[in-house]
């Protein structure tokens, strides 16, 4: 028995269209996994981490902040796209784009502005005759506090006191240089810590990922 002919033309339309498809969906999933760089700093998916170096000093004393108090885990969340946790107060991790330096003191109760740096305890330190207050980042001063967000491996420091004062360079060189193992961008440094902040901060394990995954991620 033979097909007529829109039979025959019906089935081969859907043979063709099937194989387009199938084409299309395999190079597409090249052009993702296998050609595509990430860019860390650009949201793929709503999905940002990303991750800065940072310390704060008050004159020649710098202010930790490993307390629990200034902590994020999953119990409680300072804020659900910036935080310090694991104890660590040397690299802050963004999970949104847009979102400020200055809403991260926010968070763990002070309040840092263009010219203010207010601490929890409610002592103001604003920028006077003899002193004044900086945010300089990766080196360079940076004026419109209010505005900064952090990019990938920022190295931040916010200084307040005597602008010339010669220890500044040490505090800044002193900065660590942390957040490339949370962002895993440094392999040769080891493999990137786990997060234990219970919100959306695991870090994939590199090694155990496929390559195309690296490629990608």
């Amino acid at each position: 028995m033979f097909m007529n002919k829109s039979l025959l033309t019906t089935i081969a339309l859907s043979v063709l269209i099937i194989t387009i498809s199938v084409i299309f969906l395999t190079r597409e999933g090249e052009l993702l996994h296998g050609e595509h760089t990430h860019s860390i700093d650009t949201s793929h998916a709503d999905e940002v981490h990303v991750h800065g170096d940072f310390r704060l000093y008050i004159g020649d004393e710098r202010i930790r902040f490993t307390d629990d108090k200034y902590q994020s885990s999953t119990a409680h969340a300072h804020h659900v796209s910036l935080h310090f946790h694991d104890g660590n107060d040397e690299v802050i991790h963004r999970h949104a784009d847009g979102v400020t330096l200055a809403q991260f003191f926010d968070s763990i109760g002070l309040t840092l502005t263009d010219d203010c740096l207010t601490v929890d305890t409610g002592v103001n330190y604003c920028s006077n005759d003899t002193d004044t207050l900086m945010l300089i980042v990766n080196g360079e001063r940076v004026t419109t506090v209010t505005e900064y967000m952090f990019a990938e491996e920022d190295r931040i420091l916010v200084y307040y006191g005597d602008a010339s004062n010669p220890k500044i360079k040490e505090y800044v060189d002193s900065v660590t240089d942390l957040a490339c193992l949370y962002s895993g961008t440094c392999p040769e440094r080891g493999t990137p810590p786990t997060e234990g902040c219970g919100l959306t901060c695991d870090v994939t394990d590199f090694e155990d990922e496929p390559a195309w995954w690296q490629t990608w991620k």
